[in-house]
């Protein structure tokens, strides 16, 4: 048998549009522009992202269910009102419409105190007294990210601001806690990224900001928010980037006749669907890596073809004819 591979990249409902490994800082500075008005996913909520000024974030936490059409939506289950909703979000929402969805909102503000000094502060405005859950911490904490990435491309006024190599920023940052809220400062540069973000979710779950590997939340458009600890994407289904592939005895492009499709079988630990067949192999890509990369890793991990992730760690060319995820993978 000979085999071919599909790669799509998918993440919970939005495509990657990335085809090099980015660190999660350049990532986010590229993306930083898209950052006026788009929609992400978490939990119960679709949230609306927003930018009106040079200092400041707003991100709006509507239920999904806000968005089913009529009484039967709410039965089209949960994956049908979330792309709806993520759709919806993306685009300008009436205000009048959209203070009545609001469930309530987390604010982000920053000013700079001093040279290389930054102040980065996020409120939780709701139009209850509820004190804030742990999922308004972690987002929070991708917020500070979303401020730090627009901190290191401008200044207050607009201008902007020259690349000055390994430059340090202090930053003092005042966040939602389970209970009341705490402060933190961390010195900041582009060669301790990972560093950085893992000081920020340390005071939640220490274990979980040292020993968990990093994913980035995407919004609608598939651009990098910020990252977080792999656990917390799970828990609350924060939109994320991954892949899932299938690996047939021939081409899938071959009309000719229908190619038979490996199967595995999923080990009974998994969160979901454990222990029962599945068609795709895949996974979940880490913080800057881009779908290719996960690509190769994941078939590399799950069945042992090793020749696609070996090119690319070889500086092979992931976007060539000869690209190794589209060449036969093993012949037997």
């Amino acid at each position: 048998l000979s085999s071919s591979l599909l790669c799509a990249a998918v993440s919970a409902f939005a495509t990657s549009r990335s085809y090099r490994q980015l660190s999660p800082s350049a990532a986010m500075k590229e993306s930083s522009s898209s950052l006026m008005m788009s929609s992400s996913l978490a939990d119960e909520y679709a949230i609306r992202t927003q930018s009106n000024m040079s200092n400041e974030l707003r991100w709006d936490f509507i239920p999904i269910n806000h968005f089913a059409e009529n009484r039967d939506s709410l039965n089209e289950g949960v994956g049908t009102l979330a792309l709806k909703a993520l759709e919806s979000c993306g685009h300008h929402i009436a205000q009048q419409e959209s203070d009545k969805m609001i469930a309530h909102s987390l604010q982000c503000e920053w000013t700079k105190s001093g040279s290389n000094v930054w102040s980065i502060k996020v409120d939780r405005t709701t139009k209850d007294t509820d004190e804030g859950n742990e999922l308004d911490c972690v987002l929070s904490r991708i917020m500070v990210q979303c401020a730090l990435s627009k901190i290191t491309t401008t200044i207050p006024d607009g201008k902007e601001e020259a690349p000055n190599g390994n430059n340090e920023i202090l930053l003092h940052v005042t966040l939602p806690l389970p209970e009341g809220r705490g402060c933190q400062q961390i010195l900041f540069s582009n060669y301790n990224y990972d560093d950085c973000v893992r000081h920020l979710f340390t005071p939640l779950n220490s274990e979980y900001a040292q020993k968990m590997e990093l994913v980035d939340m995407v919004n609608n458009n598939g651009d990098v928010l910020g990252s977080l600890p792999r656990p917390y994407v799970h828990t609350y289904n924060i939109l994320h980037r991954g892949i899932g592939m299938i690996v047939t005895n021939k081409s899938i492009f071959d009309t000719s006749s229908t190619p038979d499709v490996y199967v595995h079988q999923r080990t009974s630990t998994k969160r979901v669907f454990p222990s029962l067949y599945d068609m795709f192999v895949g996974g979940v890509s880490t913080s800057g890596e881009d779908s290719t990369w996960t690509a190769a890793r994941e078939v590399a991990e799950e069945l042992g073809l090793k020749r696609a992730l070996k090119v690319l760690e070889e500086g092979g060319d992931n976007t060539s004819l000869d690209n190794p995820l589209s060449d036969e993978l093993f012949q037997c």
